[in-house]
C-alpha cells in the first residue's frame, strides 16, 4: 500500500512549537490527522516526531512518501547514512548529531517499511491547513488534505 504522509512543524503565537502530520492513501483519501504542542521542544525537533510519529501509525509494511518543506529535514535526511557510519558524529568537529535520539527513531521507523522517500514539495496550502492552530476549522479556500 502506498500512503502520503504531509509534515509541518512551527511556532504557534505563544512560542510553543506544535507539528502536525496528514497521512493519505494511494486515493487521496485522508486516513489521518494529528497535532501536537510541547512548550519544551525545538521546531526541527517537533518536525522529526511529526514524521516519526506519522510513520509509527502506519503498521503494516508499506511505501511512503513523505512530503514537507523544510531544508532542515530535507538535508538531515540525506546525511543520515553518513551521520550511521560515524556513529552518529559530525565527523569534521566530532560532535554529536543534533536531536539523534529522535534521527534514532526516525530510522528505525522507517526500517519497518517497504520504502520510505522524503519530498520537498508540499503544497502550500495543506501546509497552511496543518499549522491552523485553531485545529480542525477549514477556511474556505483552504481544501481538505488531498
Amino acid at each position: 500500500m502506498l500512503y502520503h504522509i504531509y509534515v509541518t512543524a512551527k511556532l504557534t503565537k505563544g512560542y510553543i512549537p506544535r507539528y502536525a502530520y496528514c497521512i493519505m492513501d494511494a486515493d487521496g483519501e485522508t486516513i489521518t490527522e494529528q497535532s501536537q504542542c510541547d512548550a519544551h521542544q525545538t521546531v526541527p525537533r517537533m518536525l522529526i516526531r511529526s514524521c516519526v510519529d506519522s510513520i509509527n501509525s502506519i503498521e503494516s509494511p508499506s511505501d511512503i512518501i513523505i512530503h514537507h518543506s523544510s531544508l532542515y529535514l530535507h538535508e538531515s535526511c540525506m546525511k543520515l547514512k553518513r551521520w550511521q557510519r560515524d556513529q552518529w558524529y559530525n565527523v569534521p568537529g566530532r560532535r554529536p548529531v543534533d536531536n539523534q535520539d529522535l534521527w534514532k527513531q526516525f530510522v528505525s521507523a522507517t526500517s519497518r517499511h517497504l520504502s520510505v522517500s522524503i519530498k520537498r514539495d508540499a503544497p502550500a496550502e495543506i501546509l497552511t491547513y496543518l499549522s491552523n492552530p485553531l485545529g480542525v476549522q477549514r477556511g474556505k479556500n483552504i481544501p481538505p488534505c488531498v
